[in-house]
């Protein structure tokens, strides 16, 4: 069995970033009331954003792969047998975070560029960003490889 989790710090960053660029502006810019009452809105936005994509858990069981953010948003359950070809690969800068569509498939990342590819017997790619891609490489490997005797 695998498990790991990878905490979001490339987000964390990013809103926090957002969230200072938004103090400053309050503070040094000429007064406006749309901008003071946006800014809970903001922070609201912002935390949501942090707790549902704090991090990302990659779970590889005897039967299943499966991935979550946080505390189990968007939750995914992958049968190995439904798992035909696996490539370490890199996503481009502005693929992004979070979940999105990049390409062939879906990418489900929250910090750094290194991913595991998963190829389905379906035709569908899905992009797992990982801080550990060769472990996890490794670890699917030999779940595959142990599936198909």
């Amino acid at each position: 069995m695998y498990q790991h989790t990878q905490s979001a710090w490339t987000i964390r960053f990013l809103v926090l970033t957002v969230l200072t660029i938004q103090q400053l502006i309050l503070e040094y810019v000429e007064p406006n009331p749309d901008a003071e009452q946006a800014f809970p809105l903001v922070v609201g936005a912002m935390g949501l954003l942090l707790f549902i994509l704090w991090s990302m858990t990659i779970q590889i069981t005897e039967t299943h792969l499966r991935h979550w953010f946080g505390l189990g948003f968007w939750k995914k359950e992958i049968p190995l047998a439904d798992i035909q070809d696996i490539a370490l690969s890199k996503s481009a800068w502005y693929s992004g975070y979070g979940i999105r569509f990049v390409g062939k498939g879906w990418l489900y990342n929250v910090s750094g560029l290194d991913r595991v590819e998963l190829h389905l017997r379906n035709n569908t790619v899905i992009y797992l960003g990982t801080d550990d891609p060769e472990k996890l490489y490794n670890h699917l490997s030999e779940s595959l490889h142990e599936d198909s005797y």
